[in-house]
Order: C-alpha cells, then structure tokens, then sequence
C-alpha cells in the first residue's frame, strides 16, 4: 500500500500527505500501471458527465484531453518538451544534456507539445464508439506501462544522478514482463485485433525511442521516460481512431 501511494504521490497532482523512505519510492513504478488505471477511470467518469449534460463533442474532447494534463501538473509534457528541445539541437551527448536540464523552452519544443496535444484531441474526437470508454480507461495505463518498461531496463544517462535514477537502484528482472503484461494483456482482451496491432506498433516505438536515447545521450532520463509517455498515449489514440474507421 505505501508503494501505491508513493507512485500517486510522484505521478499525479492527488495529496497523499506521506513521507516515503528511498527503498518504498524505488518499488513504487510497479504500481504505475495502476495509478494509470486510476487515471483512466477519472477520464472515463468525466466523459460520462460531459455526455449526460450533452456538451458539445470537440470542447468535452478537448477538456478530456486538458483534464488528463492537469491529473498529472503537465509533468511529463514538460519532459517531452525538454527532450525535443534536447535531441533535435543536433549537439553532443554534453550539450544535449545541459539542454534538457535548462528550465526555458525552446521552438522544438514548442511545436511537439502543441502536435502532440492536438493528436491526442483530434484522435479522441475520431473515437465515438462504445469503445471509447475503453480506450479513455487504457489510454494512462499504456503511458504508465511504458514508463515501468524504461525504467526496468534502461541505463541512466546522467552520471551525477536524477529525478528517476532512484527507481533503478531496487529493479527486478520480472518487471520488464509485469511492463509487457500491462502494454498487451489489457489491450488484447478488450480490442481484440485492434488490440494486437496497438500492441505491436507502441511495443515498436518503445524499442526504437530506446535505442534513439542510447544513441544520443548514452540511456534514458526522466525527461526521456515522461516524452514517451505522451507519444505513446497519442500514438494509442490515433491508432484507435483509424482502426475504428476500418483501416484494417
């Protein structure tokens, strides 16, 4: 229960009121998934009301999307904003670093929140099925998986430490496969086909952004972990938008 906690303590805006000890914060990125579950549900709920109350569909959509951010105090955006700013400078491991340290935003920054934002809401506006309820469920819980994956394998990039290497000091082998579990377990058994092809494609990414990280800065950071996060849930929902209208 204090690992559950202390992982909504660290992924959401919720006052748990808690002073947690170094060993219970280092487990506590197995329960993301779960705290991502939490999230949805808040999302499905909102949805629902907004539904009930008959709100027109693009301003509910967009509130959906802007209530997720404000669920979580737009913490990983900002890492997707320093990770863009950090990768595509073109610098070295050193400078990009320094970039993705600096607190200013710059114009890649900029332009990957605003696309990844406007791909979460212009998705979401394509999902009008009975499946969105699901999908608004599942969508933080494959964000959060992602997130437990990285930092069950990953190699911290910064030799002076950081806000996420104090997960990686008590990581067991088994929680890649708890990760895997929660990306295509969840996704299978409710979307069927849809569900396998959403696994194959944000597995695919996954690996790819990794190796992308390695080969810039030498691993991830919690910068890399939280702009995953965000490309995944907008990769989540565009693939579901176009599954919907018979793609395959």
């Amino acid at each position: 229960m204090k690992q559950f906690l202390a992982a909504i303590q660290f992924l959401t805006l919720f006052p748990t009121k808690k002073e947690f000890d170094e060993l219970v914060i280092s487990r506590s990125y197995v329960w993301f998934p779960v705290v991502g579950l939490l999230l949805g549900g808040l999302l499905a709920g909102a949805d629902w009301v907004f539904s009930y109350f008959h709100f027109p569909q693009m301003p509910s959509t967009l509130l959906l999307v802007f209530f997720l951010i404000t669920l979580t105090g737009g913490f990983h955006l900002d890492g997707l904003a320093d990770t863009a700013d950090g990768f595509f400078s073109a610098r070295s491991r050193e400078q990009i670093l320094e970039i993705m340290k600096d607190s200013r935003i710059g114009t890649m920054g900029a332009l990957a929140l605003v696309f990844v934002v406007l791909l979460k809401g212009v998705s979401l506006l394509g999902i009008q099925s009975e499946k969105r309820t699901l999908a608004l469920v599942f969508l933080p819980v494959v964000g959060r998986a992602t997130q437990l994956w990285f930092l069950s394998v990953g190699k911290y990039a910064r030799p002076e430490g950081g806000l996420g290497k104090v997960f990686l000091s008590s990581r067991k082998p088994y929680d890649r496969i708890w990760a895997f579990l929660w990306l295509i377990l969840p996704l299978v058994f409710f979307f069927k086909l849809e569900g396998i092809i959403i696994s194959v494609f944000i597995i695919g990414a996954m690996l790819f952004f990794h190796q992308v990280c390695v080969r810039k800065i030498g691993g991830i950071t919690g910068d890399t972990i939280g702009a995953f996060t965000e490309i995944s849930e907008a990769l989540f929902l565009f693939l579901f938008s176009v599954l919907l209208v018979g793609w395959y």
